[in-house]
């Protein structure tokens, strides 16, 4: 299948969408160095990114975890993955609580390791974990960028 790369320009300076024509295999943070393509998934993807950052928090809850290519990531990345893209708009969870989700109640560190390596920055909503007392923790795109997702979606934080 052929790859499309598409990207969208948002507060949070350029995402990068890359897809077949019926599954999403990345989207995160890249500069803007290719020409962009599209197609009828990443013309969806942008509908909704534009919609939350416009602040239509659900936004990004329409498009069916179906059609995420999870087959890049370990088991339990898999299922770290999955339990992230649950967290409803505007509500979080620790890396305790994933952690006992999964079955693994110890493993707080590599649930840390799963949600830093998630390939769906935003779809995934891996800004909504927090470390205890609701303190602000490492993300992949950076600290200023959870900040401003969590203010976008009225998330209280601890720095």
């Amino acid at each position: 299948m052929k790859t499309i790369i598409s990207f969208f320009n948002s507060p949070l300076g350029p995402i990068e969408i890359v897809c077949t024509e019926d599954k999403i295999q990345s989207i995160s943070l890249k500069p803007n160095s290719l020409k962009s393509k599209e197609n009828q998934l990443t013309r969806l993807i942008k509908k909704n990114l534009k919609a939350y950052f416009n602040g239509e928090l659900d936004a990004l809850n329409s498009i069916p975890i179906k059609y995420f290519n999870l087959n890049q990531g370990t088991p339990f990345q898999i299922k770290v993955w999955k339990e992230i893209a649950k967290i409803k708009t505007s509500k979080t969870l620790t890396y305790k609580d994933i952690s006992i989700k999964v079955n693994s109640p110890n493993a707080m560190r590599a649930v840390g390791g799963a949600v830093g390596k998630n390939p769906f920055l935003i779809f995934f909503p891996c800004h909504r974990v927090l470390g205890q007392n609701k303190k602000i923790t490492g993300f992949s795109a950076g600290i200023d960028n959870k900040k401003f997702l969590l203010d976008l979606e009225f998330i209280p934080y601890i720095n």
